[in-house]
């Protein structure tokens, strides 16, 4: 059967210690380059004959350097490789926002890293004029 639509462009992650990305939509498809465990992804899903596929998206080709469309077995089961790419599109959706230190905290550990306990102390009791 033919692949099914293309779902939405979304994040996702090798979790296989290595994933063949290949030219066409078949495990026996030429290989066009190989991407290791914690190699982030960006692609839409696709279905062909009841395998889901990760169709690259036009940024991770560029990142590769691959030329040309090119495709991801997302499970391997029918291989005897289980799971080999990873949506992680929750955990970048849900993702809290990274916070910056205050300028407190940022001298607080400057002064720890130097070593100067009499300064990290005051910064510690709030005090803002520690010299």
């Amino acid at each position: 059967s033919g692949p099914s639509g293309l779902g939405e462009l979304q994040h996702y992650q090798v979790v296989h210690p290595r994933v063949v990305i290949r030219r066409d939509l078949s495990t026996s498809s030429a290989p066009v380059y190989i991407v290791e465990a914690g190699t982030a992804l960006e692609g839409r899903r696709i279905v062909v004959a009841n395998e889901p596929w990760l169709a690259l998206a036009p940024q991770t080709l560029k990142q590769l350097g691959i030329q040309r469309p090119a495709y991801v077995l997302m499970d391997g089961s029918s291989l005897g490789f289980g799971i080999l790419v990873k949506n992680v599109e929750e955990s970048f959706r849900f993702q809290a926002q990274p916070r910056i230190a205050s300028l407190g905290e940022t001298c607080l550990i400057a002064a720890i890293r130097q070593g100067n306990a009499r300064l990290a102390e005051k910064l510690l009791a709030g005090r803002a004029d520690a010299n």
